[in-house]
């Protein structure tokens, strides 16, 4: 039989129910992807030596997409106060992003154009590639139509019934035999 409980007591140890993120984390920087992004980047970026590094901001960001627990920007700031995840980012507490931070870094994204973003898949795509090796490979193009009645601006939107705006964006899928 395994092991018993014998006491019940405080404990000095940090505990959390994110276990796979610092797993997910390093997978990400050991396949290079940390470094693929930020290099590309850092040199449109406005270089600052106080606050969030780049590198920072990209864990952070790919640890809050992949915990999932609250899609708030604003659980940054509670997040901030948790050593227990900041154990699991192997951050300590003073490292971690604040919500403004988080806002304050996107707005700096927010002026790099699509064809950066494009450059990062295409390095991507050729990265895994080369690990696979296909003989044949087939690359697929679909369509899908998206509602957008709802959108301030409708830029792009074209009628498509009687009452309905939408629009339609181009998806590559990329297969193997």
């Amino acid at each position: 039989m395994g092991t018993k409980i014998t006491k019940i007591g405080i404990t000095n140890d940090k505990i959390s129910a994110r276990g796979g993120l610092p797993l997910f984390l390093r997978y990400i920087d050991k396949t290079g992807l940390y470094a693929l992004i930020s290099g590309t980047l850092i040199s449109l970026l406005t270089k600052s030596s106080k606050g969030l590094q780049l590198n920072q901001f990209l864990k952070q960001m790919f640890a809050f997409c992949m915990d999932g627990t609250n899609t708030a920007i604003s659980c940054f700031d509670q997040l901030k106060t948790d050593e227990g995840y900041a154990a699991l980012l192997e951050n300590n507490t003073e490292e971690l992003a604040s919500s403004h931070q988080v806002k304050r870094f996107f707005a700096k994204l927010s002026v790099i154009t699509n064809l950066i973003f494009n450059k990062i898949l295409h390095e991507l795509f050729i990265w895994r590639l080369n690990i696979v090796r296909p003989k044949i490979i087939i690359l697929g193009i679909d369509t899908m139509v998206l509602d957008n009645d709802d959108a301030k601006s409708a830029k792009g939107a074209k009628q498509l019934t009687k009452r309905k705006r939408a629009f339609s964006h181009c998806t590559f899928v990329g297969g193997r035999s």
